[in-house]
Protein backbone atom coordinates (compact mmCIF):
# COMPACT_ATOMS: atom_id res chain seq x y z
CA UNK A 1 0.00 0.00 0.00
CA UNK A 2 1.63 3.38 -1.07
CA UNK A 3 -0.61 6.21 -0.72
CA UNK A 4 1.45 8.60 -2.75
CA UNK A 5 0.60 6.17 -5.80
CA UNK A 6 -2.75 5.93 -4.82
CA UNK A 7 -3.12 9.99 -4.74
CA UNK A 8 -1.00 9.74 -8.25
CA UNK A 9 -3.65 7.72 -9.30
CA UNK A 10 -6.48 9.87 -8.21
CA UNK A 11 -4.91 12.96 -10.32
CA UNK A 12 -4.58 11.08 -13.38
CA UNK A 13 -7.80 9.96 -13.02
CA UNK A 14 -9.25 13.24 -12.69
CA UNK A 15 -7.31 14.47 -15.93
CA UNK A 16 -9.00 14.58 -19.37
CA UNK A 17 -9.09 11.67 -21.90
CA UNK A 18 -6.11 11.50 -23.69
CA UNK A 19 -3.87 14.23 -21.63
CA UNK A 20 -0.04 14.67 -21.82
CA UNK A 21 1.34 14.23 -18.19
CA UNK A 22 5.05 14.43 -17.34
CA UNK A 23 5.67 13.30 -13.95
CA UNK A 24 8.77 14.25 -12.41
CA UNK A 25 11.14 12.54 -9.90
CA UNK A 26 14.20 12.97 -8.05
CA UNK A 27 15.34 9.52 -7.60
CA UNK A 28 15.75 6.65 -10.70
CA UNK A 29 14.08 3.75 -8.06
CA UNK A 30 10.98 6.03 -7.67
CA UNK A 31 10.50 6.52 -11.38
CA UNK A 32 10.96 2.70 -11.89
CA UNK A 33 8.13 1.94 -8.93
CA UNK A 34 5.65 4.61 -10.64
CA UNK A 35 6.86 2.76 -14.19
CA UNK A 36 6.06 -0.47 -12.72
CA UNK A 37 2.79 0.39 -11.13
CA UNK A 38 1.48 1.92 -14.11
CA UNK A 39 2.30 -0.27 -16.81
CA UNK A 40 2.55 -0.47 -20.53
CA UNK A 41 0.73 3.31 -21.08
CA UNK A 42 4.05 4.81 -19.37
CA UNK A 43 7.46 5.39 -21.05
CA UNK A 44 10.04 6.02 -18.65
CA UNK A 45 13.59 8.09 -18.97
CA UNK A 46 16.08 8.26 -16.32
CA UNK A 47 19.86 8.60 -16.02
CA UNK A 48 20.47 5.10 -17.19
CA UNK A 49 17.81 4.80 -20.28
CA UNK A 50 20.31 3.86 -23.34
CA UNK A 51 20.13 6.81 -26.24
CA UNK A 52 17.92 4.47 -28.48
CA UNK A 53 15.30 3.49 -25.74
CA UNK A 54 15.11 7.17 -24.89
CA UNK A 55 14.85 9.06 -28.74
CA UNK A 56 11.68 6.02 -28.68
CA UNK A 57 9.91 7.36 -25.29
CA UNK A 58 9.98 10.53 -26.66
CA UNK A 59 8.89 10.16 -29.84
CA UNK A 60 6.00 7.99 -28.20
CA UNK A 61 4.92 10.96 -25.82
CA UNK A 62 5.19 13.63 -29.04
CA UNK A 63 3.18 11.25 -31.59
CA UNK A 64 0.54 10.63 -28.79
CA UNK A 65 1.07 6.64 -28.41
CA UNK A 66 1.80 7.30 -24.92
CA UNK A 67 0.10 9.92 -22.65
CA UNK A 68 2.26 9.57 -19.79
CA UNK A 69 6.13 10.36 -19.65
CA UNK A 70 7.87 9.48 -16.38
CA UNK A 71 11.39 11.25 -15.64
CA UNK A 72 13.68 12.05 -13.34
CA UNK A 73 16.22 14.77 -13.35
CA UNK A 74 17.81 13.19 -17.25
CA UNK A 75 14.43 15.51 -18.83
CA UNK A 76 15.12 18.26 -17.23
CA UNK A 77 18.09 19.21 -18.94
CA UNK A 78 17.55 19.56 -23.47
CA UNK A 79 14.64 17.96 -23.77
CA UNK A 80 11.53 20.08 -25.03
CA UNK A 81 8.01 18.79 -24.10
CA UNK A 82 5.60 21.43 -24.63
CA UNK A 83 3.05 18.36 -26.04
CA UNK A 84 2.44 18.10 -22.16
CA UNK A 85 -0.34 19.50 -20.77
CA UNK A 86 0.04 18.48 -17.22
CA UNK A 87 3.69 18.39 -15.46
CA UNK A 88 3.03 16.10 -12.12
CA UNK A 89 5.79 16.10 -9.33
CA UNK A 90 5.83 13.05 -7.68
CA UNK A 91 9.61 14.15 -6.34
CA UNK A 92 10.17 17.59 -6.12
CA UNK A 93 13.80 18.47 -6.66
CA UNK A 94 15.88 19.96 -3.44
CA UNK A 95 17.22 22.57 -6.01
CA UNK A 96 14.79 25.44 -7.34
CA UNK A 97 17.58 25.80 -10.25
CA UNK A 98 16.62 21.76 -10.90
CA UNK A 99 12.81 22.61 -10.21
CA UNK A 100 12.68 25.19 -12.73
CA UNK A 101 14.36 23.02 -15.33
CA UNK A 102 11.79 20.60 -14.85
CA UNK A 103 9.06 22.76 -15.27
CA UNK A 104 11.01 24.70 -18.17
CA UNK A 105 10.61 21.77 -20.31
CA UNK A 106 6.71 22.12 -20.45
CA UNK A 107 6.34 25.79 -19.73
CA UNK A 108 7.40 26.64 -23.17
CA UNK A 109 7.23 29.81 -25.11
CA UNK A 110 5.86 28.03 -28.07
CA UNK A 111 3.50 25.66 -26.49
CA UNK A 112 -0.01 25.91 -27.98
CA UNK A 113 -1.70 25.70 -24.09
CA UNK A 114 -1.21 26.34 -20.82
CA UNK A 115 0.24 23.49 -18.82
CA UNK A 116 -0.87 22.80 -15.67
CA UNK A 117 1.87 21.47 -12.79
CA UNK A 118 0.35 19.72 -9.58
CA UNK A 119 2.51 18.60 -6.86
CA UNK A 120 1.93 15.66 -4.79
CA UNK A 121 2.82 16.27 -1.21
CA UNK A 122 1.98 14.06 1.96
CA UNK A 123 1.54 16.30 4.98
CA UNK A 124 4.19 15.49 7.46
CA UNK A 125 6.24 14.15 4.97
CA UNK A 126 9.62 14.98 3.64
CA UNK A 127 7.85 16.47 0.77
CA UNK A 128 6.10 18.92 2.61
CA UNK A 129 9.60 20.17 4.32
CA UNK A 130 11.49 20.14 0.81
CA UNK A 131 8.27 22.34 -0.42
CA UNK A 132 8.38 24.92 2.10
CA UNK A 133 12.66 25.01 1.41
CA UNK A 134 11.97 25.68 -2.44
CA UNK A 135 9.37 28.01 -2.03
CA UNK A 136 11.95 29.89 0.32
CA UNK A 137 14.17 28.97 -2.92
CA UNK A 138 16.97 27.18 -0.13
CA UNK A 139 18.62 24.43 -1.25
CA UNK A 140 17.78 21.42 1.06
CA UNK A 141 21.44 20.30 1.19
CA UNK A 142 21.96 23.53 2.38
CA UNK A 143 20.25 23.17 5.35
CA UNK A 144 21.21 19.47 6.47
CA UNK A 145 24.68 20.62 6.62
CA UNK A 146 23.60 23.72 8.74
CA UNK A 147 22.00 21.11 10.69
CA UNK A 148 18.38 22.35 10.36
CA UNK A 149 16.87 19.09 9.78
CA UNK A 150 15.62 17.53 12.91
Amino acid sequence: NNPKLDLLDEVLEQLPKGAKVVVACWFQATAQIIKDHLGRKAKKIDGSTASSLRKEALHSFRQGKTDILIGTLAIGYGVNLKEASHIIFYESPDSSLDREQFERRVLRGDSRHRPTCVELCIKDSVDEWILDRLTAKEKVNSSVIRGLVK
